[in-house]
């Protein structure tokens, strides 16, 4: 067909959130056309946060954002799409293209269109064919429009060339109309009109809710559009618990006495060391407040309550300007709406300017505070986003992480009528400082071999706990705060002996301390659907990083004394690192090519064989 339909009355509807019920994930776009206002444009930033709005598409901006901003233009600076709440841009244009650009986003491609007045009937189709042609084989599709056309499709009284040459061309993309009624989108001194429209491939029609012009107040001639998008994955539930504590919220003698009572009875290691973090999660729950589950984005710097005031006073005076087209107050109701907007154009240039001389009086104050995050900021560039779609997080994390069989470690054989000894103070003390090595490299390698298994000690527990400075970090889950794990070895430092000497003695590594936060940092550069293009990262809680260190300490004493590591192993080296192994490579072929080659010369070949490990410590087990 020619024409592209509008759609049907059985748009989806979502859902009434109970604590029961399950929503699926949404995606909030707004599509604003900013009519070259810098007001507008402040107050569209502070619109995002308010709405929650995942994707912005603007046109006619005042001035393009920059970094750490996520602002994709196009050539001219009339059409812009924002990417908001840590959406991840998966694909963009490779060059911009004048009045029009798109982005790929939660693997939705979205276009941002901005068709001026001035554009004759040839430049008009020159572009429908650019955008045709861009769009061609780009699925699912959003494309968003501004354009003066008028078609009894979206609510206009009559149908001109240019709107038939519209449809016409978007006939081949299967785009649906997700223009609703005939509310205007734009309004005049000298009347008003639809001309901000919003397309969508047939199969993504059915997924677009709540479709409606907002009546939020923009400071633009152009009322703003919002929709929802239904996307595809597991349902979110309606209501989370949060399972997080506030640090700054801790209670040192409610902790202090809740531990003081905690006990761990002897029994399989598993069940020990889930005893011992259920006893602090009842000590911290105790002591510490519940930080909330999902954080609201929080205004932007220069909003003010006299702000908002005067948002809701232009709001007020622009309806009562608009019912009064035409009657007798019309004019004194539009002055009073010209000098509303006065007031709300000064308070917020007066605001940031207040803003800014309060900035540049930190500096003096604080020389790494808040200005030098400003600045810090700026220079690093737009902040990675790690990739939220359950699909793709699936798929890398099954690359990076590949599933091998799960065999039970047996511990190494104790010699015969060996017994583990308590560490002495004396020995203590000389673990804690640097003697321990040189004790361990008298003592030769069997006497270290059966040191390995020996007892934990309060010393040696302490001294791993204050390697791990930082009150504010969390465990894997972002529940333990180190500050409440410091007090409770403080406190009750035999339960965690008792546990820590188990896991040694039987090989045991607790499950409960196995489970990690990842997160998926970006390689600059790298097309994001791939695995490889993510570098992982995995937050562990404190007190399984507390046994790793128990259990590195000693492994250090066996590698680092006599018969332990080869002279020619560069990584897990204390005063070695990689440089070091570039040196003596390089040493070596500038000896082997010294000399003549001839005549009985010294002159040998030299091959340098390289061999990698495809992610190697992400699979050894």
């Amino acid at each position: 067909t020619r024409r592209c339909p509008r759609p049907s009355v059985h748009r989806p509807v979502l859902p009434s959130c109970t604590e029961e019920q399950s929503s699926p994930p949404m995606m909030r776009i707004i599509k604003l056309n900013l009519n070259h206002c810098k007001a507008a444009q402040d107050l569209l930033s502070q619109a995002i946060r308010e709405q929650r709005i995942n994707v912005a598409i603007v046109c006619d901006q005042y001035k393009n954002l920059d970094p750490p901003y996520t602002w994709l233009a196009d050539a001219n600076s009339q059409a812009a799409i924002w990417v908001q709440g840590g959406s991840l841009v998966q694909e963009h244009p490779a060059r911009a293209r004048p009045f029009f650009t798109w982005a790929r986003i939660s693997g939705i491609y979205f276009f941002s269109v901005y068709a001026p007045p001035r554009l004759a009937h040839v430049e008009f189709s020159a572009l429908l064919t650019n955008i045709t042609e861009e769009a061609r084989g780009k699925r699912p599709l959003i494309i968003c429009w501004r354009l003066y056309a008028w078609s009894t499709e979206w609510g206009c009284r009559a149908t001109r060339q240019r709107a038939t040459t519209l449809l016409d061309a978007l006939a081949p993309l299967e785009a649906v109309l997700l223009n609703t009624g005939n509310t205007p989108t734009f309004t005049g001194p000298l009347g008003y009109s639809v001309v901000d429209l919003t397309f969508a491939s047939d199969k993504l029609a059915s997924q677009v809710t709540s479709w409606a012009v907002s009546e939020l107040y923009t400071h633009s001639d152009h009322q703003a559009i919002v929709f929802e998008i239904e996307m595809a994955g597991p349902p979110r539930p309606a209501t989370r618990q949060s399972c997080m504590w506030n640090a700054r919220s801790l209670d040192t003698e409610c902790l202090t006495a809740m531990m003081a009572g905690a006990a761990v009875p002897p029994g399989p290691t598993e069940e020990m060391a889930t005893r011992l973090m259920a006893d602090i999660t009842s000590a911290c729950d105790a002591s510490m407040t519940k930080v909330g589950g999902r954080r609201r984005r929080g205004a932007v710097y220069w909003w003010t309550s006299e702000i908002a005031n005067l948002r809701r006073s232009c709001l007020r005076v622009r309806r009562l300007a608009q019912r009064a087209r035409g009657r007798p107050n019309a004019d004194a109701c539009r002055a009073s709406y010209a000098s509303a907007r006065r007031l709300l154009r000064a308070a917020i240039k007066s605001s940031k300017r207040l803003c800014w001389n309060k900035l540049c009086d930190e500096v003096n104050e604080d020389v790494w505070g808040k200005p030098y995050e400003k600045v810090m900021s700026r220079l690093r560039g737009p902040r990675s986003n790690s990739p939220s779609l359950p699909t793709l997080l699936r798929r890398i994390v099954a690359a990076l992480f590949p599933r091998v069989p799960d065999e039970p470690a047996l511990p190494p054989p104790l010699q015969a009528g060996a017994i583990l000894p308590a560490v002495t103070m004396e020995e203590l003390r000389g673990a804690a400082g640097g003697s321990r090595i040189t004790h361990c490299r008298r003592a030769g390698r069997n006497h270290v071999a059966d040191k390995v298994r020996r007892a934990i000690t309060i010393g040696r527990t302490s001294r791993s706990m204050q390697e791990d400075q930082g009150s504010h970090c969390a465990w894997a889950d972002g529940v333990f705060p180190n500050a409440a794990i410091k007090i409770a070895i403080a406190t009750h430092p035999d339960i965690f002996l008792q546990v820590y000497t188990a896991c040694l003695r039987t090989g045991v590594f607790p499950a409960c301390w196995k489970r990690q936060r990842l997160v998926l940092l970006p390689k600059p550069g790298k097309p994001p659907e791939e695995p490889s293009s993510h570098r992982p990262l995995c937050m562990l809680d404190t007190a399984g990083k507390i046994l790793e260190r128990l259990i590195c300490d000693r492994l250090e004493a066996i590698t680092e004394s006599p018969g332990g590591l080869s002279d020619h192993q560069y990584g897990f080296q204390k005063g070695r690192s990689t440089i070091n192994a570039i040196e003596s490579v390089i040493a070596t072929a500038r000896e082997a090519i010294a000399g003549k080659r001839w005549n009985r010369g010294t002159k040998k070949y030299c091959t340098v064989v390289t061999l990698d490990v495809k992610n190697a410590f992400n699979s050894a087990r």
